[in-house]
């Protein structure tokens, strides 16, 4: 048993109290701001800060590079309370139109997948939606959705319409900026003797890459960074703790 070392099966923390008295909620309500993204006052969701984006595209990629660049996503919505707290706050803010959220199946038409990747079975598509329409504006078909403000309703659109000089649609964007980011560590053997070298590896949703990783015995440090050479010992009690960019944590043992 004393040249022998167990590396037992990850237990999550409830870390959400904690996570979310670490960010840096002003930095990122600056950050936004300074990227030309509005507020929406969205209550009852504290692991989640809404904007939208008033600058129109016709480019579903467009609006997601521009989220992306101060550590958001299209908005994601995994329930109906959701999805009409964000409508009518957004209406309430005087949006008007359609808005792209961060729903496709452009990776498998009719497999549709969230950007952040939530598992998230709720769909709110309007009557007859989505139908896949191929015209001469997109050969591909209709693979990204929008947020119609009319009734709060999805509608699949084109992702990007190959004919601008068809004046394509425009619209603007919903996002959503994750604080509770999930960390999920792993170890490339579950068992192996005292004094062989095991690589530690974690990976991180629902925060605002990029991400730092903090690894630690108990309370003494062993070193940071994903992948990670660790050797075992007899004592061990393994903790990683992951930061985003705003300062949210989380951690594991």
């Amino acid at each position: 048993i004393n040249n022998y070392f167990l590396i037992l099966a990850l237990l999550l923390l409830d870390n959400f109290n904690y996570a979310q008295s670490t960010c840096n909620i002003p930095q990122i309500n600056a950050a936004m701001a300074g990227a030309g993204f509005q507020p929406l006052n969205v209550p009852g969701y504290p692991c989640a800060l809404y904007f939208y984006n008033p600058n129109e595209t016709s480019n579903w990629n467009t609006a997601q590079n521009q989220a992306a660049a101060v550590g958001a996503t299209l908005l994601t919505v995994c329930n109906q309370a959701e999805n009409d707290a964000v409508w009518q706050a957004a209406v309430a803010a005087g949006v008007t139109g359609g808005l792209w959220i961060g729903y496709s199946d452009a990776v498998t038409e009719g497999s549709w997948l969230w950007l952040d990747g939530s598992n998230c079975a709720f769909t709110n598509w309007n009557p007859g939606e989505p139908n896949n329409t191929s015209d001469i504006c997109s050969t591909s078909g209709e693979d990204v959705a929008i947020m119609q403000m009319s009734n709060g309703r999805w509608n699949d659109v084109y992702a990007n319409p190959g004919l601008p000089g068809l004046a394509p649609a425009q619209y603007a964007s919903l996002v959503k900026v994750n604080i509770c980011p999930q960390v999920t560590p792993t170890a490339s053997a579950t068992s192996v003797c005292i004094g062989d070298a095991v690589q530690l590896s974690a990976s991180t949703l629902f925060g605002s890459a990029p991400y730092t990783y903090d690894w630690a015995n108990a309370s003494t440090s062993i070193g940071s960074g994903s992948p990670l050479s660790y050797i075992a010992t007899s004592d061990v009690n393994l903790t990683v703790l992951a930061t985003d960019q705003y300062g949210c944590t989380d951690s594991e043992i």
